[in-house]
């Protein structure tokens, strides 16, 4: 059996479950979404986010993403990436924040940009 790396580029907030002020609503969330797969895909679907996971199968951590703005690769398995398409982000922030409030998830403070992740599990 392999183990599977994978990275992820997507433009949303990422999400750390063990910060002193946020993580356990996220946790809530995230095990809330886990839960009730049509309450976080009605939530997905009527702002056109997804709520993803990085890090590891033992400890993920979420993010809130644009749909189309994810892109997986896994390994050995190249995307090309238009660099072109990177510059649109910044329209949706909108759409980002009323999809974080209508999943209870906090982004005081918190800016959306470009990520780049990993996920290995």
């Amino acid at each position: 059996m392999s183990v599977s790396t994978d990275a992820i580029l997507f433009y949303g907030y990422t999400f750390d479950p063990e910060d002193d002020d946020t993580g356990e609503a996220v946790t809530a969330v995230v095990e809330k979404a886990d839960e009730d797969y049509d309450w976080s895909k009605t939530i997905g679907n009527a702002y056109g986010v997804i709520l993803g996971r990085h890090g590891s199968a033992e400890y993920p951590m979420p993010y809130l993403a644009i749909e189309e703005s994810e892109t997986q690769a896994a390994r050995g398995y190249p995307e090309r990436i238009d660099p072109h398409a990177l510059a649109w982000g910044r329209g949706l922030d909108e759409r980002l924040r009323a999809a974080a409030e209508a999943y209870g998830l906090s982004i005081e403070g918190k800016e959306p940009s470009w990520w780049l992740v990993s996920y290995w599990g």
